[in-house]
């Protein structure tokens, strides 16, 4: 992350991913919500990967939601860190 010394929050910083972000294909609206692929969403999370999204990609792994294929789909940096969720238990 870079931070400018006169602004230190982290929410004005410029976050450095080890990939590039995921283009986001097609999504449905239902109600009024945008709803995307839970592959995308995984790969978004596993990109990202702040506490918060640990969290959540814990939940879904515990859930089942994340298949083999979507594993399989994975770059090994983002199954490496897929990997260190799983290891927290």
């Amino acid at each position: 992350m870079l931070v400018r010394p006169e602004q230190p929050p982290g929410r004005r910083a410029i976050h450095l991913y080890p990939e590039p972000t995921l283009d986001l294909g097609p999504f449905q609206r239902i109600k009024g919500l945008r709803l995307i692929p839970l592959a995308d969403l995984i790969r978004l999370k596993l990109t990202s990967f702040r506490i918060k999204d640990q969290m959540h990609l814990k939940d879904l792994d515990e859930a089942r939601l994340i298949t083999s294929e979507m594993e399989a789909g994975l770059s090994p940096v983002l199954a490496e860190r897929l990997a260190q969720v799983r290891a927290r238990g």
